[in-house]
């Protein structure tokens, strides 16, 4: 109407009533035809309730071109008694009984596909909770729902919808979901039955006995989950070749299935590659030796901590056995300096860190600290070792947890619960003599891990879930030649990653005080990106550290002074801010005041650092002006990676866009208010941000 120039309030002779009318249709059948798409209507959104809103999608492209036909039909004004006219007519009669006829079967593939969907999430459920015979149950019965909704799609009454534009592109595109859930059914059973070789009960379920792990079950369990997840990128690979205008909720059911997907191949690849790394390293084919690093986060260094006792694990057929556990005193000496990458010498040398087993971990990267730990070793010793393998306090706490309390002559019972306050600052207070408080230390630590190399462990969980933590808050850090790749995969390399094009962001303190002031340690970090000016974006970086030790009441050993020039309680501490390599900064400030800064680079990564110096009980902030990049207009990714330390850090993420724009998409957890994207939050493992903007049209 609005297009002849009339007004749609109006009464007139063009509704459809009437156009069937003039194109040959009589009153009683138009009748019908009403009842009927009131009929259908209700039906559709009574099976929503029951399938979910998928029924309702092809109701209005369905009627939308009937009504298009009975429009184009009237204006050509066809005669009721015409040929043209009767097959006109009859087509659309014919249309609209297909559609009829087909609509209760796409409402039952729905359903069907909706029972798929909760089976496996029943199965899912209970693959976490170790229940694997169960999850395998509900895998298949998923699977037999995705295919009965496959094959009804498939059938022939659905074929002239497929014919249909929008229509046929959802179609097609539901076929597609129930082919994907269809593959990914066998696939998840593959993954269940390779799970199922490490917990049925001669492996890990009672078969971890005397810190004997079986080989053969882990080999067979790498090749199913490698197939399983070349199962499942099939069934990604169906869902993705969709296309066409898909409508909602159907789009967001495949975004789902694609991201949800893409995660289970990963974690299959994960599994595979834990599954081959453990034969390795317990010594399978051939005995291999580990060089044990335990760092103490109360005197920060880049990976986490000052080096404060190593042992040596010899790793034969599938055991490990603990060959010695000592001091940092016990280090052998290196007669001068070993090869390093020309960065890591250009940096670090100051420090001593080709030659001092103490300082080789003042880079954030591990493999490279870990390679000049290797050879020093070598150099030392004439040893030859195949790996390196950190672990932390915290670390060791979550170890503790697993192996149970230990109790100390001296220090009474120690559990996960004391642990981390007896022994990274009780002991310093009780036991002034390094040589004392050392060897408590160090009967606490042979202690956990004796227990741990020869323990029996009934559920795979109880080993799984704290290792996993470890590994994911960089508690536990891993390198080896032989494996490196796979380490990598696997999230325990510890290494410094940073995508190309995109903003990064990592912040490093090292103690230069020479005490363990940094028990009492706050750091705050807050991070401001400007993109209302697409061409010169800007970033602002606040670090703010706190100190809440005293200066004095506590032994010199945690406090200071180190020298008589300085104050007890001052957390004299080496901060560095890792950029992208062109990122530049442009100002720097120190608690409010111009300052210079010492710049340099690393791993294809800029380095700005400053030492900073804080009184007990006060707080320093730096603050540093940026040029973040952005090279695709409308996007922009962040990767955020933390340094292990006793407390975590807090972060907080800005990210200020251009006026009007629509935020497309956003990940990482982040919410908008206007447009401002924030997060915020402690930063206890890696973060990657994500955020997709536009004009509105």
């Amino acid at each position: 109407r609005l297009s002849t120039g009339r007004q749609p309030t109006k009464p007139g002779l063009d509704h459809l009533s009437h156009r069937l009318y003039r194109i040959g249709f009589g009153r009683r059948k138009i009748a019908m035809l009403h009842g009927l798409t009131a009929m259908i209507g209700t039906g559709a959104v009574l099976a929503s309730s029951i399938t979910g809103p998928n029924a309702l999608i092809a109701l209005p492209v369905l009627y939308g071109f009937f009504a298009l036909a009975i429009v184009v039909a009237d204006h050509r004004k066809l005669a009721v008694r015409s040929r043209r006219g009767r097959i006109i007519k009859y087509a659309l009669l014919a249309v609209l009984a297909l559609g009829l006829l087909a609509a209760p079967t796409v409402a039952r593939a729905a359903w069907e596909m909706r029972g798929a969907q909760q089976e496996f999430a029943q199965a899912i459920a209970a693959t976490k909770s170790f229940q694997l015979d169960t999850a395998q149950q509900h895998f298949l019965r998923g699977g037999r729902l995705a295919e009965q909704a496959k094959a009804r799609l498939e059938m022939w009454i659905t074929l002239p919808a497929r014919y249909i534009p929008i229509a046929g592109d959802n179609l097609r595109a539901a076929e597609a979901l129930a082919e994907g859930a269809t593959l990914a059914a066998p696939a998840a059973t593959t993954a269940v039955q390779a799970a199922q070789k490490l917990g049925g009960p001669e492996v890990l379920q009672g078969g971890f006995s005397a810190g004997q792990i079986p080989i053969d079950p882990l080999v067979e369990a790498a090749s199913g989950f490698e197939s399983a997840a070349t199962q499942a990128e099939l069934a990604l690979s169906a869902v993705e070749a969709s296309g066409g205008f898909i409508l909602p909720p159907l789009s967001g059911a495949k975004a789902d299935f694609i991201t949800e997907m893409q995660d289970a191949i990963d974690s299959l690849h994960n599994a595979g590659d834990a599954a081959t790394l453990m034969p390795y390293v317990f010594g399978a084919g051939e005995p291999r030796t580990w060089l044990l690093i335990i760092q103490n986060p109360v005197e920060l260094r880049a990976t986490g901590g000052f080096i404060g006792a190593f042992g040596i694990l010899n790793a034969s057929d599938g055991q490990l056995s603990l060959e010695r556990f000592d001091d940092n005193r016990e280090f052998p000496q290196v007669p001068g300096p070993v090869d390093a990458p020309e960065d890591f010498a250009e940096n670090y040398d100051r420090y001593a860190s080709r030659s001092n087993f103490r300082n080789a971990n003042m880079t954030p990267d591990f493999p490279t600290a870990a390679g000049v730990l290797s050879k020093m070793w070598r150099s030392g010793t004439g040893r030859t070792i195949d790996g390196v393998i950190a672990v932390d306090a915290v670390g060791l706490n979550y170890l503790l947890g697993l192996v149970g309390p230990v109790t100390s002559a001296e220090m009474g019972e120690i559990n996960s619960d004391n642990f981390l306050k007896l022994a990274l600052n009780e002991a310093y207070i009780r036991f002034p003599a390094k040589e004392q408080r050392s060897s408590v230390l160090l009967e606490v630590g042979r202690e956990v891990w004796s227990r741990l190399l020869g323990g029996n462990f009934p559920e795979a969980r109880q080993m799984i879930e704290p290792l996993g933590e470890m590994v994911t808050t960089k508690r536990l850090q891993m390198w080896s030649p032989g494996q490196q790749e796979r380490i990598e995969r696997l999230g325990l390399s510890g290494e410094l990653q940073h995508n190309e094009g995109d903003d990064y962001l990592l912040l490093v303190g090292q103690n230069a005080g020479a005490n363990k002031i940094d028990y009492y340690a706050e750091r705050t970090l807050s991070y401001r990106v400007d993109l209302r000016d697409p061409q010169n974006p800007a970033g602002e970086l606040t670090v703010q550290i706190q100190t809440n030790a005293p200066d004095s009441g506590l032994p010199r050993y945690i406090i200071g002074p180190y020298s008589p020039e300085v104050p007890a309680g001052l957390n004299r501490t080496i901060t560095s801010i890792y950029l992208p390599e062109f990122a530049g900064v442009t100002e720097a400030t120190v608690n409010g005041e111009p300052s210079s800064i010492e710049t340099f680079e690393e791993k294809g990564l800029s380095v700005a650092s400053k030492v900073l110096d804080i009184l007990a009980g006060e707080t320093a902030t730096m603050s540093l002006s940026t040029r973040p990049p952005v090279d695709d207009p409308g996007i922009y990714r962040l990767k955020v990676q933390q340094q292990p330390t006793l407390n975590p850090d807090r972060f907080k993420l800005d990210v200020v866009l251009p006026e009007g724009v629509l935020v497309h998409g956003t990940s990482g957890g982040m919410q908008q208010q206007g447009n401002v994207l924030t997060w915020s939050g402690d930063l206890e493992r890696a973060h990657e941000f994500e955020v997709r903007y536009g004009p509105w049209l």
